[in-house]
């Protein structure tokens, strides 16, 4: 047998490095998974961290939404610094001694003027829901109306809480329009009583009865009782009357119908029926004052 030149490999040697090659290939699969999913959870770490930012800026957002919102509602609507002894929690007990602190103050007056005054205030002070203005139509002599009305608007402003010398009422003068046409001073009477019980709720109109032509019943919109534009409102209105022999709540009413009706038949635009309307709007709280010659407002 002829001699082999070279000796034969051992085949454990072979085994071994082919195996050894394997487990290398293995261990760089296993490597490269591993980054893989080293890299997945990064990427969803990553992930979540953004989400809960997210929301975080969202929870912020609405705070900052919220704040702001409280903040301007406390700018807008500041809490009231006076204590209940200068306003009483009541506004009818207030309202009501004031007015009864005023009729003790012009003198002999019919004691129906006090009940007439109580039972308008109730429209507005004391309704726990307000569906319609207080309308007060004070007739009497020019001087003594027109100080009583003034005095009057300052009880009612007070019982809104609302200092009369911070907050004067409007006092509309109906003779400086007596001379206007209907239609101007119709239009100045609408802008004047919408711009005062926007302001502060209480207005005056002095000498209902020397309005122009059809120019009181811009008074049947403002005084309805069911579709008033500014319910929760004190309207005070005075006519030259005379009413210093006038005693009793029906005479007063009467007698004060009677001399409006009078005046206003023979105005343009103006006639018994709406007149007539007009009257169930203004007429239903009517205080007949005697004169005071010597009042001083």
């Amino acid at each position: 047998m002829p001699r082999r030149l070279y000796p034969e490999a051992p085949v454990e040697n072979f085994e071994t490095s082919r195996r050894a090659n394997d487990d290398e290939g293995k261990d760089e699969d296993e490597q490269e998974v591993e980054e893989e999913q080293g890299n997945e959870q990064e990427q969803e770490h990553d992930h979540n961290y953004d989400c809960w930012q997210n929301i975080v800026k969202y929870k912020l957002h609405i705070l900052l939404i919220i704040g702001t919102v409280l903040l301007a509602i406390l700018l807008c609507y500041p809490i009231s610094s006076e204590t209940s002894a200068e306003y009483p929690n009541d506004a009818m007990a207030l309202y009501n001694e004031g007015i009864k602190k005023l009729i003790n103050r012009y003198g002999s007056q019919d004691d129906d003027s006090l009940l007439v005054l109580r039972a308008a205030g109730t429209h507005v002070f004391s309704a726990a829901v307000v569906e319609e203005p207080a309308v007060v139509l004070l007739a009497g002599d020019p001087s003594t109306v027109t100080c009583f009305a003034q005095q009057l608007a300052e009880i009612a402003l007070s019982t809104y809480r609302l200092d009369p010398a911070a907050y004067p009422s409007t006092t509309i003068d109906g003779a400086s329009s007596r001379l206007s046409d209907a239609a101007s001073a119709k239009k100045q009477l609408d802008q004047q009583l919408s711009s005062s019980l926007s302001r502060h709720r209480v207005v005056t109109l002095l000498g209902l009865d020397s309005l122009p032509g059809d120019s009181p019943l811009m008074l049947h919109t403002y005084c309805d009782h069911e579709n008033a534009p500014f319910k929760d409102a004190f309207i005070i209105l005075t006519a030259n009357v005379n009413t210093d022999s006038v005693v009793g709540l029906h005479a007063c009413d009467a007698a004060v119908h009677t001399a409006l009706e009078a005046r206003w038949k023979n105005q343009p635009g103006l006639n018994r029926e709406k007149i007539g309307a007009l009257w169930a709007r203004i007429g239903n709280s009517v205080v007949c004052l005697r004169s005071l010659h010597d009042i001083i407002c």
